[in-house]
């Protein structure tokens, strides 16, 4: 700054001729000027010096950290060499390829697009049409024309994915199987995952029962009152003591002694005597059919046209057989049984009135 000033101060006096002494003196002002300017400048670096060398004090301090390495950056270190070296082989022995495959998700594949929008339908449907769909755009899937049998032995031949080609009959297509899908199916086909890292049988992860607890979760004291008698059992303990004083509990009181040996069955007295209400009577069985009520009967049980027209005449009450015996030829011709009901009737009938005839003894 004090040189500038001085330039600027020369540059506004006015120009004289000048002498040869005042010449020198010139020079050695301005020698004197440019000695003063480095001093400025030396001190200048020498003050920016004194803060200090980033580069130096980076290289200290990596030194520093190297030498305090911690054994976890050791491990990893030892981790990511191991684990090149194994990539380095798989490289070499073309396995890391295949799985490589199997870690690509392809998004562009057009499995993945809807291309027939029919939904799940058979496609029976379609055959007297076209087009087998539509698309998004409501475009009809036009059908493609069927290949025979030396189309496909020409694409065997020419064609290098043809190993590898299905057919999609939903999107009448024929699709290339990547080698991604390829993998999968083989590892299926051959009963393991279709993913090769998948663990089936991968080690139990004990997450809350790891740690054993040694207090409770509800750690807390006891109340007092737990420890001191209760005043509601002192007073029932009171009571039976009042009770025992009294003879209404007896303490040693013994079971009445059963015998041994008991009648299993009452006899006829003393089953009447227990009984309440009137004596139980079991009721008649009704009689079996006989020869007479057979769908088939023999002649000698068919009626004559006399002893049909006395059974006619007979009163109901005085007649052997309530019904007159018939002869079917087979027994899907037998018809129903016009008496069924009015034979339960009187059944029923008599039993009601059996309590009422029979007499009561006291």
């Amino acid at each position: 700054m004090a040189r500038k000033g001085r330039q600027a101060a020369v540059k506004q006096q006015p120009s004289k001729p000048a002498t040869p002494a005042k010449k020198a003196a010139a020079v050695t002002a301005s020698r004197s000027d440019d000695e003063d300017d480095e001093e400025e400048d030396d001190e200048d670096d020498d003050g920016f010096e004194d803060q200090g060398s980033s580069s130096d004090d980076n290289h200290s301090d990596n030194e520093n950290d190297d030498d305090d390495a911690s054994d976890d950056e050791k491990t990893t270190q030892r981790f990511v060499e191991s684990r090149e070296k194994q990539l380095q082989r798989m490289r070499d022995d073309g396995s890391l390829k295949v799985a490589s495959h199997l870690h690509i998700d392809d998004l562009s594949s057009d499995d993945e697009e809807a291309h027939n929008t029919i939904g799940n339908v058979p496609l029976r449907w379609y055959e007297e049409y076209d087009h087998i769909g539509y698309t998004v755009d409501g475009q009809k899937i036009i059908k493609q024309t069927k290949t025979d049998g030396i189309d496909d032995a020409i694409a065997a031949k020419d064609d290098p994915n043809y190993s590898r080609t299905v057919y999609d009959a939903y999107n009448d297509r024929k699709v290339v199987l990547t080698d991604r899908e390829l993998e999968i199916i083989r590892r299926m086909q051959s009963g393991a995952f279709a993913h090769p890292e998948f663990e089936a049988h991968a080690d139990l992860v004990e997450t809350f029962s790891s740690e054993v607890m040694i207090h409770s979760l509800a750690n807390d004291q006891e109340p007092k009152s737990r420890f001191l008698p209760s005043k509601w059992e002192k007073m029932k303990v009171l009571k039976i003591m009042k009770g025992i004083r009294e003879g209404r509990i007896q303490v040693d009181k013994k079971p009445d002694d059963k015998p041994d040996v008991f009648q299993m069955w009452f006899e006829d007295d003393q089953e009447a005597q227990v009984r309440k209400g009137p004596a139980h009577v079991q009721a008649p069985k009704m009689i079996l059919p006989g020869h007479a009520e057979s769908y088939n009967p023999p002649e000698e049980y068919l009626f004559t046209p006399e002893e049909k027209k006395a059974w006619l005449e007979q009163d109901p009450s005085d007649r052997d057989l309530n019904f007159i015996p018939q002869k079917f030829n087979s027994l899907r011709d037998v018809c129903g049984y016009s008496n069924f009901v009015r034979e339960r009737f009187e059944r029923c009938l008599d039993l009601y009135a059996l309590y009422s005839s029979s007499p009561l003894t006291l």
